[in-house]
């Protein structure tokens, strides 16, 4: 009797223990993904993150074979205004789980055993930062995530939402969210790796996120500090400017994460993407009327000055692709010219084609806008 109940009891727990397991994503969600367009607007990446079985531990090493199956991107620098390969190469693998997003990032250098790691803050050193906010849009004062980790595995974990254009304002709350990591650095002393998880349930994800309808947003950056056999270094997914500043929500790629995707969610964001690409760039006719027009800036006129400002922006019209080239031409109509009516007019048309650029831009919220 005891012996069949022992057996009957083993059998209930394996058969727990089974249905434990995480399922593996049907493949229909990967499978659309596949027409996603691979940027939207403002020229930010989009990236489908799959849904796969987790390892049960992290190892530091993406030896697991599900490294191979994640999404993955390569990390870049800007040289000037130019957006350029990083010269220590360094690629991202990611994907989800039921529960959490998993990170995988190989990071090669000339001498890893002389990582720094010194310094007080994590991203001083040799690290990776992760900005994350699980929705489309963190304007007004939505916080969003800063997760850094340095090689030794030091940690900083911030929920904020902080406004660098405007004297480093912010907004704050504490923020404690149990992420696993694990490091390891190769035998040869020419690369490290790192793993690390976020859990959904430490994110707070906007109402829509929740109900699988939009994109979230993310920005993922290497540091490696100057060691002397190479000047200090700063790699992202996707560069927010030329001063390498990071706390540029708005300026963030996108990311679908598989368990908060929809079949309604991808199909509108291909469209979105149709919408983009079809859009036309503006003839050179065009192009040398807005030239032109630049000339009259200089008229004794005002009238004549006012209807060319006026002509230019009826020619953009919110058209994003008029709106880029015409930034083009203007900022280096401002940085040739010593005429300040002319200057005043360029920076006036290039604050509308900044609007139609990066539409998402970031007010101080009210609480902050004083």
């Amino acid at each position: 009797m005891y012996g069949r109940l022992g057996s009957c009891l083993l059998v209930l727990a394996t058969l727990t223990l089974v249905a434990a397991e995480p399922e593996p994503a049907d493949g229909k969600l990967a499978e659309a993904a596949k027409a996603l367009p691979a940027r939207l607007e403002s020229e930010r990446p989009l990236l489908f993150i799959p849904k796969l079985v987790a390892p049960k531990d992290l190892t530091g090493d993406m030896k697991d074979p599900v490294w191979a199956k994640a999404a993955s991107l390569n990390m870049v620098a800007i040289d000037g205004e130019a957006i350029v390969p990083a010269k220590l190469p360094t690629t991202a693998r990611i994907f989800c789980s039921d529960d959490a997003l998993l990170f995988g990032i190989h990071a090669e250098d000339s001498d890893s055993s002389k990582c720094v790691t010194s310094n007080n803050e994590p991203w001083q050193n040799d690290s990776i930062e992760c900005f994350l906010y699980a929705g489309e849009s963190s304007s007004g004062g939505k916080l969003y995530y800063q997760i850094a980790i340095d090689v030794d595995k030091k940690t900083r974990f911030i929920h904020a939402h902080m406004y660098p254009l405007h004297n480093w304002r912010r907004l704050e709350v504490p923020w404690n969210p149990s992420i696993d990591c694990e490091v390891t650095k190769a035998k040869d002393d020419k690369s490290w790796t790192m793993e690390f998880k976020v859990k959904f349930s430490d994110l707070d994800l906007t109402d829509d996120a929740k109900a699988k309808k939009s994109l979230w947003r993310l920005h993922l950056v290497r540091n490696r500090p100057n060691r002397g056999d190479m000047p200090e270094q700063a790699y992202a997914w996707m560069p927010t400017d030329k001063t390498r500043q990071n706390h540029l929500p708005w300026r963030w790629g996108y990311i679908i994460p598989e368990q908060y995707a929809s079949p309604e969610l991808i199909a509108s964001t291909v469209e979105r993407g149709k919408g983009l690409t079809g859009a036309a760039a503006p003839s050179s006719e065009t192009l040398t009327r807005v030239t032109d027009a630049t000339v009259e800036f200089t008229s004794d006129d005002f009238a004549t000055r006012e209807g060319a400002s006026r002509r230019i922006l009826a020619l953009i019209d919110h058209k994003r692709p008029m709106a880029l080239a015409v930034q083009d031409l203007l900022k280096k109509t401002v940085a040739e010219s010593s005429d300040s009516e002319v200057k005043f007019r360029a920076i006036q048309i290039l604050r509308a084609c900044h609007d139609i650029v990066d539409p998402d831009d970031d007010p101080l919220p009210p609480e902050l806008n004083f």
